[in-house]
């Protein structure tokens, strides 16, 4: 497979220096409809892109392919422009400054010097009509949708952007309001438009060169993530971000309706259905991620971080938490109040877990089990983590309270049980259906201890181990003893958390 890929990546250079070798080839085909239509079938594909990705992305707090999303989107806000000023189109027959001709009669781009993209319209029936990115609307939407991308581009890799200073609604409104006004701009006052000197030489190939580069620097980044899980998905992006820098050159390099220009459409087309195949389901392995995972540990597993899946033996930190006499209370109540009852009460430990970074095992009926430093790079066991997950509980199921109590004429209670220590981390199960757990004796002494809260009359109940961690004063622990634990030759101690 990875050699299709590189044969795929590599075909474009290859092509070009055939043509170069063999100019005769580069032959123009004029064909403004069959040119508006791979245009406007890029930009739905991109605006497809945005859309699916962007909508995903901002439900599952991922910012990296929100913003890939928002490249998206304003690449095909401005390549739009480029297809309805279409040379020989109606909409842009109207003004000169659409796409620029003379009748001279020749290829005035083949002359000593003369910039390789300039055409001059013949002035004979028998001569192709051939017009220039120069100075032009249709050049400057065109270099104006690669260039605004490939800066997101970049920026879905550095700080700036990646975490959320700015809202994504924010960040769409602006983008989009940008495109609209070049897009009025473009048919009322074209002039205008036309005039920025960047579609010309030599400032153009220093567009042409800061977008390849802003283009590589996405692609290089998203490499070292692809290196590190071997993800297919992170792979297609790579492969789609080399694609539009290869359109960029193509776009600088060829002739107007030449085939070589026709080659950085198809480009761009192979670009955006890459991407939209990639992200949609790279997305949809983050949403299944995200089911049981905080979104930075998610971020940190689809990056080829610290998780594996196939196995390892690392410390941890379990909890499992429980309501109290919620069966007694669930008697009294139609199955659909149970349900909302524990959908609420549940769901609100849940939150609990992952606020503090803490991995969600599984639902255990009216608890929950949650594992904490299971993705932490510096040796962390989550010990402190998980204390500050049970004290969040607390809070959370006192809330609660106050809106059932009324309803079950009294509060539930509930039980926290965590104990830290060595535990086996993996995906158990058969290929088509397996769950990432931990599994060992630091599971089952997390469960007992759990049980012990109702022993000692209080809701949060932790091990020695877990307080050692942390510190006696830091999570303001008070012992409760040492005591028999099921599964354990010796006793173990105990602290309840004020």
């Amino acid at each position: 497979m990875r050699y299709i890929v590189a044969i795929g990546l590599l075909a474009p250079v290859a092509f070009y220096v055939w043509l170069v070798v063999d100019p005769g080839l580069n032959g123009l085909f004029v064909l403004p409809v069959e040119h508006f239509t791979i245009v406007t079938l890029v930009s739905i594909v991109a605006l497809t892109v945005a859309l699916l990705v962007s909508r995903a992305a901002t439900a599952l707090e991922q910012r990296g392919p929100m913003v890939i999303a928002l490249g998206f989107f304003v690449m095909a806000a401005f390549f739009s422009v480029h297809a309805l000023t279409t040379p020989g189109l109606p909409s842009s027959q109207s003004s000169s400054q659409y796409a620029t001709g003379d009748a001279s009669g020749g290829y005035s781009g083949a002359a000593a010097g003369a910039d390789p993209r300039s055409h001059s319209q013949s002035g004979t029936t028998s001569a192709p009509p051939v017009f220039d990115y120069a100075g032009t609307v249709t050049g400057a939407s065109a270099y104006i949708s690669i260039g605004s991308a490939s800066i997101l581009f970049a920026l879905a890799y550095t700080p700036l952007l990646s975490r959320r200073r700015v809202r994504d609604r924010t960040l769409f409104l602006i983008a989009g309001a940008a495109a609209g006004l070049f897009g009025v701009a473009a048919f009322t006052v074209p002039d205008l438009v036309a005039k920025p000197m960047f579609t010309v030489a030599p400032l153009s190939y220093l567009v042409t060169g800061g977008t390849i580069a802003l283009l590589l620097f996405a692609a290089w980044r998203q490499f070292r993530v692809f290196l590190r899980n071997r993800s297919p998905m992170q792979g297609a992006i790579v492969a789609a971000f080399i694609l539009l820098a290869e359109a960029q050159a193509y776009m600088e390099l060829s002739r107007f309706w030449s085939v070589l220009w026709w080659g950085y459409h198809i480009l761009m087309l192979a670009a955006v259905v890459t991407a939209v195949a990639a992200l949609v389901l790279e997305l949809d392995r983050r949403r299944g991620l995200e089911r049981f995972l905080p979104t930075e540990v998610v971020e940190r597993v689809v990056t080829g971080d610290a998780l594996r899946l196939g196995g390892e033996r690392r410390a941890v930190t379990v909890m499992f938490a429980d309501l109290r006499n919620s069966t007694a209370i669930g008697e009294r109540l139609s199955a659909e109040d149970v349900v909302q009852l524990l959908n609420a009460y549940v769901g609100a430990m849940a939150n609990c877990v992952f606020a503090e970074g803490g991995m969600l095992d599984k639902f255990l009926g009216d608890g929950v089990m949650a594992v904490f430093g299971i993705a932490d790079r510096d040796g962390d066991t989550g010990a402190a983590a998980a204390i500050r997950a049970a004290l969040r509980m607390r809070e959370a199921i006192a809330d609660v309270n106050r809106d059932w109590s009324r309803r079950l004429g009294a509060p539930i209670g509930f039980g926290v049980g965590i104990h830290t220590g060595d535990a086996v981390l993996g995906a158990v199960g058969i290929p088509r259906r397996s769950d990432f757990t931990v599994i060992g004796d630091t599971v089952n002494t997390a469960a007992r201890v759990q049980e012990l809260s109702k022993t000692f009359a209080t809701d949060i109940v932790v091990t020695g181990d877990t307080v050692d961690r942390v510190g006696r004063d830091a999570c303001a622990a008070l012992e409760l003893g040492s005591t028999p634990v099921r599964g354990r030759q010796e006793p173990v101690r105990v602290y309840g958390i004020a």
